[in-house]
């Protein structure tokens, strides 16, 4: 790992402590393990680190994401694949998902809180758009409210920040399944 790489994996975890606000600089550094005037040869600010840690992985995930989105997949099985996809970068890029679910990011500069809404926008587009597949296909209910089921399944995965633990009773991939089944088949007892 590069020292850049470095400096933003502990700055990731001074953020998830203490908060943006809470940060300073000098905490960077310290968690680093450099001078805080070595920390300005990487970054030009608090922010540009923050953004850094939050618009990264964001990016990686949706591009990921539209890979798997694209994915010759029947919709159920592409859903599936999805739920996997998203609840294993989740904790690939832990604690940076972490601080990006808990921050305010409207404090950001706006251009950079631009391209972060630009990113949830996207994210929000592929899963809409796994699931207007499955209407078509008529796997799924042409009833289905598609902003309001996406809406959902974003929360349920974008929660997890609250309560995974990597070193938990089920694995990333269990979790998806589990979530899968729930989604497609109901948690109600025959019908």
């Amino acid at each position: 790992m590069n020292r850049r790489k470095e400096i933003l994996l502990e700055a990731a975890k001074v953020f998830q402590e203490k908060g943006y606000r809470g940060t300073t600089v000098q905490d960077i550094a310290q968690a680093a393990g450099i001078l805080k005037g070595s920390l300005y040869y990487h970054f030009a600010n608090k922010e540009d680190i923050f953004y850094e840690i939050v618009h990264d992985p964001l990016h990686h995930f949706v591009s990921q994401m539209a890979e798997v989105a694209a994915l010759n997949l029947p919709p159920p099985a592409k859903l599936r694949a999805a739920l996997r996809y998203h609840i294993s970068a989740f904790d690939a890029h832990m604690p940076g998902i972490q601080v990006l679910l808990r921050e305010n990011l409207s404090t950001l500069e706006k251009e950079r809180w631009a391209s972060i809404r630009a990113l949830w926008e996207e994210q929000k587009t592929l899963w809409q758009n796994i699931l207007r597949q499955g209407i078509e296909n008529g796997d799924f209910r042409p009833d289905l409210d598609v902003k309001i089921a996406t809406l959902g399944i974003l929360g349920m995965c974008n929660w997890m920040h609250r309560w995974y633990r990597s070193d938990g009773r089920l694995s990333t991939e269990e979790i998806a399944d589990l979530w899968a089944e729930m989604l497609l088949n109901g948690i109600s007892e025959g019908q």
